[in-house]
């Protein structure tokens, strides 16, 4: 019966996944459609908008591992449902943006760390509902999220473009983005029983006393006072530091680095 329950949490965590990927597909790809029309209003050249455009990308990666604390520390259904109202309220805002100074503080900061939350925090939690064999299906069910995005909205957003400007396309565009608050309130959290017996519930990082051994060790190489060290060994807990002596963590990264590369 419990598992059963899991997996219909797993579903919806699936769902969830797959409508953050198609929502987000469309963030930067809808801006590059308005590119021309916003250029011309706010005479601004395109390499600008267009570099304007793609730090938000920048500023979501930068961002990227401060998500998993926030997660942590808010939970991880409530940490997307702030992040799907921050993407909302930064196309909303930006809609009535003057100069490209203003455009660019509202896309690369409330936008931009929606994003992040959303884009972060909805993959990690599949981790918590599947195993390995199940998790890898899920993950790329999710992933047809963004090719069906890509079909779909662009031609879409043009038509939005052309009825009603790059001003109102935006605030329709936000109100698309609206929808990954309900990608957070379909991560549902498992109950505590389930998460006990899950082996995917949470990473398998280093003891604590590891771990504490670990900062202790860095904090004192980096000549820390004795009044801040009890901050550094919190904060290193927080981002559990402790993984960067996982071997395995830094082929992974390098590989996910070297796709993202590509892809560019």
């Amino acid at each position: 019966m419990r598992a059963r329950y899991q997996l219909r949490l797993g579903i919806l965590a699936t769902l969830a996944g797959f409508l953050q990927f198609f929502v987000t597909a469309i963030i930067v790809k809808s801006l590059g459609i308005l590119l021309v029309s916003m250029g011309g209003e706010l005479r601004a050249d395109t390499w600008v908008l267009g570099s304007v455009f793609a730090l938000i990308e920048c500023v979501s990666d930068v961002l990227a591992p401060l998500a998993g604390p926030v997660g942590s520390a808010v939970g991880h259904r409530q940490a997307v449902m702030l992040g799907g109202v921050l993407v909302s309220m930064g196309f909303v805002a930006a809609s009535q943006a003057t100069n490209v100074l203003q455009v660019a503080l509202l896309l690369n900061l409330p936008l931009a760390t929606g994003y992040c939350l959303t884009n972060v925090l909805t993959r990690a939690s599949l981790g918590e509902y599947f195993d390995s064999r199940n998790f890898a299906l899920a993950s790329g069910i999710t992933k047809t999220g963004v090719s069906i995005s890509l079909v779909c909205l662009p031609p879409l957003v043009q038509l939005f473009n052309d009825m009603y400007g790059w001003r109102g396309t935006m605030l329709l565009v936000g109100s698309i983005g609206a929808h990954l608050v309900v990608c957070g309130a379909l991560l549902i959290p498992l109950p505590e029983a389930a998460m006990d017996r899950n082996p995917r519930a949470e990473y398998e990082p280093l003891t604590d006393s590891q771990s504490s051994k670990l900062l202790s060790r860095l904090a004192n190489k980096c000549g820390t006072t004795m009044s801040l060290k009890p901050l550094v060994l919190r904060a290193g807990k927080d981002l559990n530091l402790s993984l960067l002596r996982n071997g395995n963590f830094w082929i992974v990264a390098c590989i996910f680095v070297a796709t993202r590369i590509t892809n560019c």
